[in-house]
């Protein structure tokens, strides 16, 4: 299940190791925000929405490596589910190599190759095809809402 997440993570890794360390499987396979309990303590999760059957992660850096077809395709399958969308973005994905003085190092991460105005479009791109299909909100009014597994 988490394969595809694996190598992107070992392609991308300074130290390929790291990556065999990880645990080979994910803490659950809930496709929901759901709590977890120590003791007194809790936490909610909020999970990063996959594919269907491949369980691809489908965030705003992945994006780079998929066209908007495909983007818009898999949203409208969360549409058809009837299952909630969750699209956590890096802040590196607002930002231009040059043009925002990132630090070089970062060059490596995906999308940093376009021009900002590119980045931009396309994160506009995606967030209006979100925003034309769910109701967006903060992840605290979910927690408040009782949205939860």
């Amino acid at each position: 299940f988490q394969i595809p997440v694996r190598l992107l993570l070992l392609l991308k890794s300074a130290d390929k190791r790291k990556t065999f360390r990880m645990r080979p499987w994910p803490w659950t396979l809930r496709r929901r925000p759901f709590r977890w309990r120590a003791g007194e303590k809790e936490i909610v999760q909020f999970p990063i929405s996959v594919s269907r059957w491949v369980r691809f992660p489908l965030y705003h850096t992945i994006r780079y490596l998929t066209s908007q077809r495909y983007f818009e395709g898999q949203l409208d399958g969360f549409v058809r589910r009837g299952e909630t969308f969750f699209y956590p973005l890096h802040a590196v994905d607002a930002l231009g190599l040059g043009e925002d003085s990132v630090d070089p190092r970062l060059a490596r991460h995906p999308g940093l190759e376009h021009p900002l105005e590119k980045k931009l479009a396309m994160l506009d791109a995606c967030l209006g095809a979100i925003a034309s299909r769910f109701e967006c909100v903060p992840y605290r009014e979910l927690v408040e809402r009782g949205h939860l597994v």
